[in-house]
């Protein structure tokens, strides 16, 4: 606020500032300088009050300061006001800054800062405003709301995605570790809000910062956000695995925060390690997949790494184009499998079970079961042949035996009833079959074309 005390010379002792002196002042302010007298008249004008306002100094001296320069709504509360002040020298407004609007001589209204000091003069009381045009900083301002309000939405926005997610999400302060937010599901996982506690206590129940905490790796050399971390970890206070994806992010407030979203993958874990178990069975056990193409002697495709162990083959050697399949099935059964597996594929029969002899690379024959599955387009052409490959060999030497009185077949009682039902008959009318089982056929290495 800015005051000239213009006091009769005879009243004061000093030495008095001369008017051309306080002209070079006013007339070099980028403010406008504007007095009124008594009246309400306009008695000073400056040069900053003509570019302000756009009326020349010769325009407004000795005219009503608020009829020409003030929004009609503001007249009735500044005659009620300046009648104080002609009274006292005091007002509402004297020695405060006021934010009002103005009217410019083109006729439009803008934002002005004014602060107003009284000039006593003999008996009467003269004010004296330092006026600044405004506009530019409320425009500053308004978009500064502006963007706040946008920015308040959009977290809203977030906050209500990530409320919307099934995963687990938190976002945390990166200085302070204070959760800053936590999503439904991750509330509903743990059965509280932990919004305010720490990060590491509340979710791990570390004493300190987690050892692995990656919070550094989220920005770059300039402490900006960079990219994203992907890691995977067992929580130790709800025991379940998380595939976590971090983020720095800056937050409300400008915060730089750490963004988590987490995946439980307990259950795909657990897949994992059955899968891990059967694999391992798999490859100490006689088994080993297959796939062959629909094609002339059937070439292999793809055969499971542990087939060298069984058929002394390599993958490599199998899926060799010199390696033909059909060629390894003994003659005696190359015929009717070749007929079984034509049918199917005509008969729309994709999942079909074949017992046939194999010639190994040593040129031994040995008995296998195969889960066979037909692969087709979505005209129905068989495009792939699958098999889960059985060596039954050793079930066929250990299970059964059998015998030739009279030049017939005995099937002697060795066989679990599971597999076959047997009626007694007597020795001399020979043996024979009266019911079988898939699982009997499996065992002994047989069709019932057999």
């Amino acid at each position: 606020m800015s005051t000239f005390d213009i006091t009769d010379n005879d009243a004061r002792s000093e030495p008095q500032v001369s008017e051309e002196f306080l002209q070079a002042i006013t007339d070099s302010l980028q403010d406008a300088v504007v007095g009124i007298d008594t009246d309400g008249a306009i008695s000073f004008w400056n040069p900053a009050a003509q570019r302000i306002f756009g009326h020349t100094q010769a325009e407004v001296m000795g005219r009503n300061l608020h009829r020409l320069l003030a929004p009609t709504r503001f007249h009735a509360a500044h005659r009620e006001g300046f009648d104080q002040f002609l009274r006292s020298g005091r007002g509402a407004a004297i020695g405060e800054t006021l934010e009002l609007w103005a009217l410019h001589k083109a006729g439009h209204e803008f934002p002005i800062e004014l602060s107003l000091a009284p000039v006593q003069r003999a008996d009467s009381w003269h004010a004296v405003g330092i006026i600044r045009d405004i506009t530019q900083r409320k425009q500053v301002e308004a978009e500064l709301q502006q963007s706040r309000c946008e920015l308040e939405d959009s977290h809203q926005s977030m906050k209500m995605i990530l409320d919307s997610i099934d995963a687990t999400i938190y976002v945390a302060d990166m200085q302070t570790y204070e959760i800053l937010f936590m999503n439904r599901y991750m509330i509903e996982s743990f059965g509280r809000d932990m919004t305010g506690q720490i990060c590491w206590a509340a979710f791990r129940g570390e004493g300190a910062p987690c050892p692995h905490c990656n919070n550094d790796r989220l920005v770059d050399a300039e402490g900006q956000p960079s990219g994203v971390v992907t890691w995977q970890d067992k929580n130790p206070l709800t025991g379940r695995w998380y595939m976590n994806y971090d983020r720095a992010i800056y937050w409300e407030n400008h915060r730089l925060a750490r963004l988590q979203i987490a995946l439980d993958i307990t259950k795909l874990k657990q897949t994992e390690a059955a899968l891990v178990h059967e694999r391992d069975l798999f490859r100490a056990g006689p088994v080993f997949t297959i796939a062959w193409a629909p094609a002339e002697h059937w070439p292999v495709t793809f055969v499971s790494s542990n087939v060298s162990e069984i058929l002394g083959y390599g993958p490599e050697e199998m899926t060799a184009a010199a390696f033909r399949y059909a060629e390894h099935i003994h003659p005696e059964d190359l015929g009717w499998v070749a007929d079984e597996v034509a049918g199917n594929m005509a008969a729309g029969i994709d999942r079909f079970e074949q017992s046939y002899r194999l010639r190994d690379k040593a040129g031994r024959y040995r008995w296998y079961y195969d889960f066979t599955q037909l692969i087709r387009d979505g005209q129905g052409e068989v495009t792939a042949i699958r098999g889960y490959m059985f060596d039954q060999s050793a079930q066929n030497v250990g299970l059964f035996s059998l015998c030739s009185p009279k030049g017939g077949f005995r099937l002697l009682p060795v066989c679990n009833p599971l597999f076959f039902n047997l009626k007694e008959i007597p020795e001399e009318a020979g043996c024979h079959m009266v019911h079988q089982s898939n699982m009997g056929w499996f065992v002994l290495g047989y069709l019932s074309g057999h």
